[in-house]
């Protein structure tokens, strides 16, 4: 799998690689400043979390 962020402003940020029997857990922190956060996979239509929300990343 490949994890790669959208609207990266640093040219020096790389994509993260792992193998596919990996679990990635995403949570989205009460310290964050963002006001709308989305999550978008695969180019499907982006869904909107909210403060707290987990999303678990892993091989179908």
């Amino acid at each position: 799998m490949i994890i790669a962020g959208l609207n990266e402003y640093d040219f020096r940020s790389r994509h993260l690689v792992v193998t596919s029997d990996s679990q990635i857990r995403l949570e989205i922190s009460p310290h964050t400043h963002e006001k709308e956060i989305y999550l978008s996979a695969d180019g499907k239509e982006k869904v909107p979390l909210e403060i707290g929300d987990e999303v678990i990343i892993r091989e179908s």
